[in-house]
Formats: structure tokens, sequence, C-alpha cells
């Protein structure tokens, strides 16, 4: 029988994740000033499915009610080069661990320099290696091509579209999933066993 992951206590332990030009770390309010840049970003706001921070309270509090909350889970993205913050990721755990969406945001000026795949790339790799998650899952919607391109430069696979509310109104999203070695081991025991 399998030991039950303790997903809270794995998340604790790696507060921090670097790549080659990235630092995934916990946001701290000193940010702020770096997250109103792309969080006031009409563009970045509406593709990524998140409300606008209009000034620098409203990005504070935006670091407080959700990043705080679930700062387990939570990450921004650090350039190692000078220290901007330049975006954030996210997991949010399902059921009993085994299957997770993956959700970001990056600032517009850093859009097509490979640093969403590097922070998301280094994220799954964490979420198959230390979690034991199965199926990782994330959603775009249909007008945010470049983050379709970037979960389909990692592996993610279509399934097909969905209507979901994004800033209070129906949007059509692409939904896609990667599956963990363990998935997929077990996927191919069933159909072949």
């Amino acid at each position: 029988m399998d030991k039950k992951i303790n997903s809270n206590l794995i998340l604790a332990q790696h507060m921090t994740f670097e790549t080659d030009r990235l630092i995934l770390r916990k946001i701290t309010l000193d940010d702020a000033e770096d997250f109103l840049i792309y969080h006031s970003d009409p563009k970045v706001a509406s593709l990524a499915g998140f409300g606008l921070s209009r000034n620098l309270d409203e990005a504070q509090n935006f670091i407080i009610n959700f990043n705080f909350r679930h700062s387990l889970c939570n990450w921004c993205l650090e350039l190692k080069v000078n220290h901007q913050v330049i975006g954030d990721v996210g997991l949010n755990l399902e059921g009993d661990g085994c299957m997770t969406e993956i959700f970001y945001a990056l600032n517009q000026d850093f859009w097509g320099q490979g640093l969403m795949p590097e922070a998301i790339g280094a994220l799954t790799s964490f979420c198959f290696d230390k979690l034991a998650v199965d199926v990782i899952y994330a959603s775009a919607i249909v007008e945010n091509k470049q983050s379709r391109r970037v979960l389909e430069k990692l592996g993610f696979q279509p399934l097909g579209q969905i209507y979901t509310i994004n800033r209070g109104l129906p949007h059509l999203a692409d939904y896609f999933a990667l599956k963990g070695n363990g998935a997929l081991k077990k996927n191919n025991e069933e159909t072949n066993g």
C-alpha cells in the first residue's frame, strides 16, 4: 500500500525554486510595485482572468487576500539578473492531491522570452516528482494564444473547450492536461491488463 503524501508539508519544504533565469519564491508586500505593473495591465488581467489592481493599495490587498491566504501553493517569478518580480504561478491541488490545476500570469514586457515555460516546467517536475500528482491541468481563454503555446510547448494535451466565467463574463476556454509517469503507467496497465 502506498504511503499517503503530506502535500502541505512538502509544499512548506519547497518555498523557493530556481531555474536558469528565475527564482520562484513567495511574494511579499515589498513586491507590490512590481506586482502592480502586470496586475494593472488590462491585457494581462483579461487573459489571465483576474481583476485589475488600479493602485498600490489594491495590489497590496490582492497580495494579502489571495497570495498570502494561499501561500503554500503560490510563487512569484523573480528575474535573477535584476530581482524584478515579473509574474506569478500557482497550484490548486484537488481531492487527495492526485490532480492539480496550474495557473499563471506574466508581465507583458516579458512575453515571448520562454520565461513562463521555464517556470511552469519547474513546477510540473515538482508536482510529479515530489507531490506524486498524476495529472496537471490548465485552462486558457481562447483569445489567449500565448498561454496555449506555453502549455503545448510543455507537452500538455488539449482536452476540449468549455465556457468559464472570466471577470464576470462567460468566455470560451481551452483546457489542457499533462499526465505524469505514474498516471500513464496506471492507464496502460488498465488498458492492457
